[in-house]
């Protein structure tokens, strides 16, 4: 627009070659404009965070791993220290893109800037379900044990590490498809000394109970057993199959017991497993 401006400026003035020049000062004034408009813009690091969707609706596997991360601090505590852990993982395992990734949801502050935006999301309900069934699906055993590490990390950066934090950590380790071998491992590297139902003492003999009832006391790995666990017949449908399994894993999914105590939510995360367990051992042998 300036520069058609500029043009009829100097068609007026009547001076030879005005019109070229007032078009050409006018374009050039748009450029510098446009220039000032581009400087002024945030970038992509320092824009705040957009309105968040549902927990489970973003499809990458970053978002999954924030969320559980986020899920850990809201179970302990809010510190910056977490913040940093957050960042150091994101940044180690996804590089620019994890950078990226913090910068569009947490903002582009500092550590207590960003700390801020956590507790904002924090107020909402995080359900545990969908991220790790991501990370069963997207990540193999190394990858995910990766993730519960940097949980752990997580969770120690926030202060000392409470029985129910471990509680809470023990069901993300088992619902992400780990066996309690892999929590108790972990808890040995950053529980070490610990005193009380987490103890040294205890770690071998709860390991060796746990894993006797972790999934073999509701499925023992056999075809049969798994039809029998989601209660259909081995000449069943695959989309008898696939009702079945839908409707076993909603029955026992652990946050449905949670007003019932921590004994029964343990045991439903138990058969839960195995009807996962036992769901993947009919679509492989039918090639589903």
């Amino acid at each position: 627009m300036l520069r058609w401006i500029g043009a009829a400026i100097g068609f007026f003035t009547f001076e030879r070659g005005a019109v070229l020049a007032g078009f050409i000062a006018g374009y050039i004034l748009e450029l510098m404009i446009k220039g000032i408009r581009i400087i002024a813009a945030e970038p992509w690091w320092k824009k705040r965070p957009p309105v968040e969707k549902p927990w489970e609706e973003h499809p990458s596997i970053e978002w999954h791993i924030f969320t559980l991360a986020v899920a850990v601090i809201k179970q302990c505590v809010f510190r910056t220290q977490s913040v940093r852990c957050i960042q150091q993982f994101f940044n180690e395992k996804f590089g620019y893109a994890g950078d990226k990734f913090l910068a569009e949801h947490l903002g582009g502050g500092n550590e207590e800037e960003r700390l801020d935006v956590i507790r904002r999301l924090a107020k909402r309900e995080i359900p545990l379900e969908p991220s790790c069934n991501k990370l069963r699906e997207s990540m193999d055993e190394e990858e995910r044990f990766q993730v519960l590490h940097f949980l752990f990390s997580v969770a120690r950066a926030t202060g000392p590490i409470l029985d129910s934090d471990l509680d809470f950590l023990k069901k993300i380790t088992l619902l992400a498809g780990m066996t309690t071998d892999t929590f108790y491992t972990l808890l040995r590297e950053f529980c070490k000394g610990r005193e009380g139902p987490y103890s040294d003492s205890n770690n071998r003999r709860n390991t060796r109970d746990d894993n006797r009832s972790t999934g073999q006391a509701y499925y023992n790995g056999s075809a049969s057993a798994a039809y029998a666990l989601l209660g259909i017949h081995p000449t069943a449908t695959d989309e008898e199959v696939k009702k079945a399994y839908r409707l076993a894993a909603k029955n026992y999914h652990p946050d449905k017991f949670n007003h019932k105590g921590e004994a029964a939510i343990a045991d439903a995360a138990k058969k839960f497993i195995a009807i996962n367990d036992a769901y993947e051992k009919i679509k492989q042998d039918r090639g589903l």
